[in-house]
């Protein structure tokens, strides 16, 4: 959930729409397109090592279905992504568990704006 949040910088919208199938096959340094919602722009992508490693583990520990969402709800069983408040509580659960020091509130927007700085 971070690393995705960190290393694409998308809304948390776009997040969400994100499926496995999106990130499985590509490899480090490989550009792809994503359409923002909120913009309808086209955002050119690029898969990073570090996001590449942490996708690589999560996949081989999950095995997860190429169709199903990410981010999914408990409900939905990968067919419907999680909604924002879930996403958010996921993110402060995390947060507080690796005690992880942030400014500000810690949202989803918090990892865009991570994303912009750098790190």
């Amino acid at each position: 959930m971070v690393s995705v949040g960190v290393r694409l910088g998308l809304r948390v919208i776009d997040n969400l729409s994100l499926k496995w199938e999106d990130l499985m096959g590509l490899e480090v340094g490989e550009k792809f397109i994503r359409i923002e919602k909120k913009t309808n722009k086209e955002r050119i992508l690029v898969m990073s090592s570090k996001l590449r490693e942490v996708l690589d583990k999560v996949i081989e520990v999950l095995k997860p279905n190429p169709s199903h969402f990410i981010f999914s709800s408990q409900k939905g069983k990968g067919m419907k992504p999680m909604c924002v408040q879930t996403f958010n509580g996921y993110l402060k659960w995390i947060m507080k568990e690796y005690k992880i020091k942030y400014i500000g509130n810690c949202s989803s927007h918090l990892l865009r704006k991570t994303f912009v700085v750098g790190l």
